[in-house]
């Protein structure tokens, strides 16, 4: 415990942590919303539709992620002055031209990512009433927009503005959480969700661009005269994390949609009421990991080797130490909550949350371990992540078509700790070991 009060007085930690605090009281205070101001049935549409929302990160498929990476490994030449970017004018070119870059992809990539969102959302409520319909449009539009405000935030977090960046999602989700609870108490319903979406992306977006207006001015401003091609250095490892962040998709967020097809609303609300907790539990063991993934990713690039090792496995302790804590008091809470008639037709049973839990564990253990591996501009672990993804598809549609969510969980957790796991940590350390020979040997 001591070991955790003392990481927390890093001022990068200690904001992340509190971004984490903020989005772990969200979990509860709209679970409570929705239980005051929902019933059964729309509790399972809004969780269905917040499952399929993740669809937008099948169109950008980790490109804010590699952005992220690669703005690291340039600003480990560069350093901020007076608020503006200063160093090598090479490093600068190449620099601003990735940052460049990647806003011209996006020109591209939010058209797709909306209309993706309504194509397979008219396929899950085709029957539905014309007002849900136009819910989850409102909704597909401004879940595509936020893709870009994601984009700004990883360039910016991969500049080493942890502590910026946490604020202002700090800021972006507190005003979001107030503005979904006042629509949900004013009998707005499911339209509650695209209202908070609005007020997410606005404060995200203004603050973002007040908070250093010479940065932002110097990406627009400079004059690029040693251009550097992207494309295909990014376009290689993108491809790998399409592959790989596709898969998540069906690991993290197929079952409560295939819930509500197949086992009906009140099914998909009890599963995703139980994920959503279980998920802003877990989310505090990235903690530690995230508040130091831009010197992770400059270590990596100036082959600190050993550094980054100790780094990593100090971060990991404090991460597992996190869960388990969380973990407790989870089990703790959700058994309280099952004596009580109202609670009980909301989320799973104990058993399955405990199953829910281990899995979860799995997940977050090998989610660590990619990050980690990631800080390398490497991505090993695209084939165990589709083959993960294959069968994963394969159980959840079997179990959740012909059987149920408990014997689901237990097949899931066999599969994700006896293959799934030791896939990924074979596949990451024999990427590692090729990355730093090859360093080694030019």
């Amino acid at each position: 415990m001591n070991t955790i009060f003392r990481a927390l007085k890093e001022r990068d930690t200690a904001i992340v942590f509190l971004d984490k605090i903020i989005v772990a009281i969200k979990g509860p205070v709209i679970i409570a919303a929705i239980l005051l101001f929902l019933n059964v049935t729309e509790q399972g549409f809004w969780y269905t539709f917040i499952s399929l929302s993740a669809l937008t990160g099948l169109a950008e498929l980790g490109f804010t992620t590699i952005i992220s990476q690669f703005v690291s490994h340039e600003y480990a030449n560069l350093r901020f002055r007076n608020g503006y970017l200063v160093g090598k004018r090479f490093s600068l070119d190449k620099a601003f031209g990735l940052v460049r870059y990647a806003i011209r992809v996006y020109c591209y990539i939010v058209p797709i990512a909306i209309v993706i969102l309504i194509v397979i959302g008219g396929y899950f409520f085709s029957d539905e009433s014309y007002q849900i319909l136009v819910i989850w449009l409102a909704y597909c539009v401004l879940s595509g927009l936020n893709l870009v405000v994601s984009l700004l935030q990883s360039i910016y977090k991969g500049f080493d503005k942890v502590y910026k960046t946490h604020l202002i999602k700090i800021l972006s989700n507190v005003c979001s959480i107030l503005f979904l609870v006042l629509a949900l108490a004013c009998d707005l319903g499911l339209a509650a969700l695209p209202v908070s979406m609005l007020f997410l992306l606005l404060p995200s977006s203004v603050l973002l661009f007040r908070m250093d207006k010479r940065f932002w001015c110097q990406i627009i401003r400079h004059k690029i005269i040693n251009k550097h091609s992207w494309f295909h250095e990014i376009i290689s490892l993108q491809s790998k994390y399409a592959v790989s962040f596709l898969c998540g998709y069906f690991i993290f967020n197929l079952f409560v949609p295939l819930s509500f097809k197949y086992q009906g609303a009140i099914i998909a609300g009890q599963l995703g009421l139980t994920l959503t907790i279980a998920k802003a539990m877990s989310a505090f063991t990235y903690v530690w990991i995230q508040s130091k993934l831009p010197t992770m990713n400059m270590m990596a690039a100036r082959k600190q080797r050993n550094d980054l090792k100790n780094l990593f496995l100090m971060k990991t302790k404090l991460s597992m130490l996190t869960f388990f804590l969380g973990a407790i008091m989870l089990i703790f809470l959700a058994y309280i909550a099952n004596k009580y008639s109202i609670y009980q037709t909301r989320v799973l049973k104990l058993p399955e949350i405990l199953l829910v839990l281990s899995s979860e564990l799995a997940v977050v253990c090998m989610s660590i371990y990619a990050i980690y591996v990631r800080a390398h501009k490497i991505e090993p672990v695209h084939y165990p992540s589709l083959i993960s993804a294959i069968f994963i598809a394969i159980i959840a549609f079997y179990f959740i078509t012909e059987s149920d969510l408990y014997n689901l969980y237990i097949v899931l957790n066999i599969f994700q700790w006896l293959v799934m796991l030791p896939m990924f940590l074979f596949a990451g350390k024999k990427a590692m070991n090729k990355y730093y020979l090859q360093r080694i040997e030019v």
